[in-house]
């Protein structure tokens, strides 16, 4: 896309920024303009260029600042400005009574998620002073989650005996009483539905009035926080769910200037901007045609329970995977998973070398392993050409549902069926086609040549929520079979073909020759032992085993088979 586009692309936003008979100071703008066409750079240059004729005094916030994704932010706009009109204040300048002076002065002030999260509870408001832009780089997510289990109605006891306080005993008391109650009364369905607990009840008031006194005295940080929980769960109502009380922090909530904008591709799709009327979104049309590249549906259970159950998923995946000719392939799996990941990946391709730098090299193909949480706003893998989603990103459905009951600012009067309730499932759905979508346009970030993308998932409502946000693009559905453990364990039991029978020969003879302690093995002579003719059949045989070999560290390299 050339600069001339570029530029009437992001008119309305310029005008939104600059156009002061354009403010709202009673909702957010929502710009919604496509992944990868440069909103967060061409946000930062508008600003810059601004303050040569503007005085507008700003407050911008982006993600993260690590890598320092947020003094490039402020050397961005001072560039454009010509001079310096822009400063960070972030976690590390909190204790810098010089950063917080700067940072007052400032036009243009730069900071996190994190910090404006805290300006929403309350602390920091100085920095707001004067301003009057607000920008927000992604979504802001206000939620806090609050958990009382019955460690912390324990603890709320035991503590507050010391203050002879009779309220909060009865509290602790009651709230007991209660735990057990639910516990016995929805034992059989705790996993499957969440219950929600009221206490708008005049008899709670006394309850609520005994915290709010105790928590003007002065005590300790820790006693603090735990009152403050059950503060929240009397005001706000909780959920009952696997033997525990839920709520959220209702301290938190959207501070708002007199211009406030968000920037955010998934804005057209990310549900929780139709739960509140703070969110105005001004639909941007998408730019990138997608005709030259393919978007790979493989028909798979990849869920957390879903993947446990495989015994060969990442060789099966590997096998599918068209690296001839590719720039980069970025995999993206969870946190917990990314060293696996990146074990099998070094053991499919053993035969081109040890580790991922000596693949990289033989296959002339960058390879990297990265994880949902971790790639929003990240431009490293900009030039990668593939995408592999190995993992469908689902978070507990606790988060969705306190989602939904935060913009609500109550909690729901009957029963939540898990995967059932229709709002709570909009959320859901969004979310994680939300997190798939930008995992994708990690890559290809400007859309200069063609990509394939493999996405590992049976959730078709999800897949189609991505699908529409590639204009053009070519898909391609397709069917795989990854065995499962259960499976492995069934065949055992069937009386065995010839080819299974040459199977368990191939391994009991690897095992004799790895007990020996022979460093390798030639193929062809454990296809004469075998007594198998057909090369082709034997290295179909062998091919069949990268999970037998995997597990008993025997690489599969050239015309050997070494023994680790």
């Amino acid at each position: 896309m050339n600069n001339i586009i570029q530029q009437d692309y992001f008119k309305e936003l310029r005008e939104q920024i600059l156009d002061t008979n354009k403010w709202d100071k009673k909702h957010f703008i929502i710009f919604n303009h496509e992944a990868g066409t440069g909103k967060s750079r061409e946000a930062r240059r508008i600003l810059g260029e601004m303050t040569k004729t503007h005085d507008h005094r700003v407050l911008y916030v982006q993600l993260f600042e690590r890598n320092q994704e947020l003094d490039n932010t402020v050397r961005s706009i001072n560039e454009h400005a010509g001079r310096i009109v822009a400063e960070r204040f972030a976690k590390d300048d909190i204790k810098s009574r010089k950063k917080r002076e700067q940072a007052i002065e400032a036009q243009i002030l730069c900071i996190t998620h994190r910090m404006y999260k805290q300006i929403c509870s309350g602390t920091h408001r100085d920095l707001l002073e004067g301003r009057g832009i607000l920008i927000i780089d992604e979504y802001p997510d206000l939620l806090e989650k609050i958990t009382v289990s019955r460690d912390d109605i324990m603890h709320l006891w035991a503590d507050y005996c010391d203050y002879r306080h009779k309220e909060i005993e009865d509290l602790a008391y009651i709230l007991r009483d209660k735990l057990n109650e639910y516990e016995k009364k929805y034992y059989a369905i705790q996993h499957k539905k969440m219950i929600p607990l009221s206490f708008e009840s005049e008899k709670y008031d006394k309850y609520k009035k005994a915290i709010r006194q105790l928590l003007k005295m002065r005590m300790d940080k820790e006693k603090k926080e735990l009152l403050r929980k059950f503060q929240q769960i009397l005001e706000n109502g909780a959920l009952f769910f696997e033997k525990k009380f839920h709520t959220y922090d209702a301290s938190y909530d959207f501070v708002l200037l007199d211009n406030n904008i968000i920037l955010d591709a998934n804005a057209n799709f990310d549900y929780r901007y139709r739960l509140s009327d703070k969110f105005i979104l001004k639909n941007q049309e998408k730019v990138h045609d997608y005709a030259h590249s393919v978007f790979y549906q493989y028909n798979v259970n990849t869920s957390k329970k879903g993947l446990s159950k495989y015994l060969n998923f990442m060789q099966t995946v590997l096998g599918e995977i068209s690296i001839e000719g590719r720039k980069g392939i970025l995999f993206v799996t969870d946190k917990d998973n990314k060293k696996n990941v990146e074990k099998s990946i070094e053991y499919y391709f053993a035969s081109y070398g040890d580790n991922l730098s000596e693949i990289e090299e033989r296959l002339n193909c960058k390879i990297a392993v990265d994880y949902f949480g971790n790639l929003v706003g990240v431009n490293t893998y900009k030039d990668f050409d593939t995408v592999v989603i190995l993992k469908t990103p689902f978070f507990d459905y606790l988060t969705y549902s306190l989602t939904y009951f935060y913009f609500q600012k109550k909690l729901p009067s009957e029963n939540i069926e898990i995967f059932k309730d229709e709002e709570v499932e909009n959320i859901r759905k969004n979310a994680v086609a939300g997190e798939i979508y930008q995992a994708i346009k990690r890559i290809s970030r400007d859309n200069s040549h063609s990509a394939k993308m493999y996405v590992f998932c049976d959730n078709q409502d999800i897949v189609d929520i991505v699908l529409q946000q590639f204009k053009n693009i070519q898909y391609v559905k397709r069917e795989i079979y990854v065995t499962k453990k259960k499976e492995e364990q069934d065949n055992s039991k069937r009386k065995e073909t010839l080819y299974e029978q040459k199977i368990t020969e191939l391994r009991e003879l690897l095992l004799e020759y790895k007990e020996a302690g022979v460093p390798s093995v030639r193929k062809k002579e454990l296809r004469e032992k075998l007594g198998i003719k057909d090369k082709s059949n034997f290295a179909k045989i062998l091919r069949s085993q990268h999970s037998f070999l995997q597990t008993h560290y025997i690489v599969n390299k050239g015309q050997k088979l070494i023994f680790k």
